[in-house]
């Protein structure tokens, strides 16, 4: 919520938060109602996720609890770019270059401004993330591993 206060109105971004309300948030959410670039939509299933995922560009994760969010996943098989908070699961994201770990609400504003800026360099890194994905996260070629495991 404060890296929307950072872009509030700010027409070259749009905001979609998702994620379970919580009454410890619920001040600022209705304070950004106003702004012409926030969404809150609360809680979705996965299959709306997806769609949302379809018309994004980049993900911000600022979760404090998760290790390897299925929405990563989620966002590279959309040729989504990540950026997190918290989370670089063996250093994936930085190693691979298909995403980036900002721990600051500063860092990913810059971050974001830089991937506005730099749209053939946000494709670049959206495009590694997909050929990532389909490669370590494809479900066939899991599927098949467990099958042979099981045998």
């Amino acid at each position: 919520l404060k890296l929307v206060k950072n872009f509030k109105n700010d027409s070259r971004i749009c905001f979609t938060m998702v994620g379970k309300p919580s009454k410890k948030y619920d001040k600022v959410i209705r304070e950004l109602d106003s702004a012409s670039n926030f969404k809150f939509l609360g809680q979705l299933d996965n299959y709306k996720v997806n769609d949302l995922l379809l018309k994004s560009h980049v993900l911000v994760n600022t979760s404090l609890s998760e290790g390897f969010s299925n929405t990563f996943v989620q966002a590279w098989l959309r040729k989504v770019v990540v950026i997190s908070m918290n989370s670089n699961p063996n250093n994936i994201l930085t190693d691979k270059k298909i995403g980036f770990v900002e721990d600051s609400i500063p860092k990913i504003s810059s971050r974001l401004n830089f991937l506005i800026e730099e749209k053939k360099y946000l494709k670049f890194t959206a495009e590694k993330a997909y050929d990532y994905a389909i490669n370590h996260h494809n479900i066939d070629k899991e599927l098949n591993k467990v099958v042979e495991l099981l045998k």
